[in-house]
């Protein structure tokens, strides 16, 4: 065991290391002292390590050792062993009373970068000796700053024996950037600061991804008026604060509207929802629709293709009844849109079994002005239903339930 080494100024003034061998054992009071053995002392700093001498232990397993240590490190003390005991080994960094004088290094870094990327930054930090030797500082904490951005989150890291630090730092913005020592309690080397190397930060691209409409959850191409739309995107590079502006072309035409702008959630998500209006003076609204992010000093502009998305009126049967009229039975009702009765519209008439599955279709009338309609029934115990055709215009076609007619 080895007592601390505390203010040493090295090179020049003296020290007295001591420490004590004894016996390993599980309770401290149960070590007893091994005297007479040889116990070599060296600074080992780098390889290879300089030796400061040899010193025998006493009656009571100390010893002590008043030298000159020529530069920082790790004092080690060796006990060889032999046919009794163990080899043993025990170390204490020396801790100075003022640091030596640094420098450092920082490796070219590149000229310029794109915006939101990681840059390798590496370099080494060597400490001046009393002699005026240089030589490398290991365990020394370096900074990274970026002095062009003062919100960037500063970069620590340590040296490893050979004085050389490396690291990779997020770039964010045109700046210089230097690296430096502050010259902590726990380091030999004392506070230097290396020389500015500037990154200029070119506009990252952006990519719109994933876009689709959504209805219910489930990509869609073709949706009902009623119903409205969603849409969905992912955005890269995510940085925050970011938003996403929806863009809407109608049908026939060559313009771009703005719709509205949203926000670019964590993980670069986009979520649109509650799109609705597809429907202007009785006819829907149909188009095609664009994402489009803005360009700003670190990002780049970037547009979806146009995704078109059909869009049409939903229609349905009113008051589906059998009418029984001088001894003729008939299917009538009404046919609507969202929009109102559909007059001058195609119904056909079709009709199964009661043990069969196949249809046949038995005729076609026109629905009449506040879309009516009125089917003759040909023959009794049967499945009757309506269907339109081929609807006018931009309404979605519709079939009636099943209705028996047992005569």
């Amino acid at each position: 065991m080895m007592s601390p080494i505390r203010n040493i100024a090295y090179g020049d003034s003296t020290v007295t290391i001591h420490g004590t061998l004894e016996t390993r054992a599980s309770n401290a009071s149960d070590a007893r002292p091994i005297a007479g053995k040889p116990v070599d002392l060296a600074l080992q700093n780098s390889w290879p390590r300089k030796d400061l001498g040899t010193v025998t232990t006493g009656d009571d397993g100390t010893f002590s050792l008043t030298t000159t240590l020529p530069e920082p490190g790790m004092v080690m003390a060796t006990y060889s062993g032999d046919a009794d005991y163990g080899q043993s080994k025990s170390g204490r960094t020396a801790r100075p009373t003022t640091h030596l004088p640094a420098r450092i290094t920082l490796s070219p870094l590149p000229a310029t970068a794109v915006a939101y990327s990681t840059v390798p930054i590496s370099g080494n930090v060597e400490m001046q000796t009393p002699d005026g030797q240089w030589i490398p500082a290991p365990d020394t904490t370096v900074r990274i700053d970026d002095d062009g951005d003062p919100q960037q989150t500063r970069i620590a890291v340590s040296t490893d024996g050979s004085g050389a630090f490396r690291t990779n730092a997020y770039v964010t913005s045109s700046g210089p950037w230097t690296a430096a020592s502050t010259g902590d309690d726990w380091t030999f080397a004392g506070a230097a600061r290396s020389a500015a190397q500037t990154i200029n930060v070119a506009p990252t691209p952006v990519q719109i991804s994933d876009f689709t409409a959504v209805y219910n959850g489930i990509p869609v191409r073709s949706v009902a008026a009623s119903q409205g739309l969603a849409f969905r995107a992912s955005v890269w590079p995510y940085v925050g604060g970011q938003t996403a502006d929806l863009y809407f072309r109608p049908r026939g035409s060559t313009a771009w509207k703005l719709m509205d702008s949203y926000p670019v959630e964590q993980f670069g998500d986009v979520t649109v929802s509650g799109i609705s209006g597809y429907v202007a003076k009785g006819r829907p609204r149909e188009g095609s629709w664009q994402m489009r992010t803005a360009a700003t000093p670190l990002l780049q502009a970037a547009a979806t293709q146009a995704l078109p998305v059909q869009v049409y009126l939903s229609t349905s049967f009113h008051g589906l009844k059998v009418k029984k009229a001088h001894k003729k039975a008939y299917l009538e009702g009404r046919l609507y849109s969202e929009n109102g009765p559909l007059a001058g519209q195609k119904i056909a008439l079709e009709y199964r079994t009661r043990k069969g599955t196949a249809e046949h279709r038995v005729t076609i009338v026109t629905t009449s002005k506040g879309g009516a309609f009125q089917v003759r029934l040909p023959a009794s115990r049967r499945y009757y239903r309506v269907l339109t055709t081929k609807l006018t215009g931009d309404y979605d076609g519709v079939i009636s339930r099943e209705i028996y007619f047992s005569g």
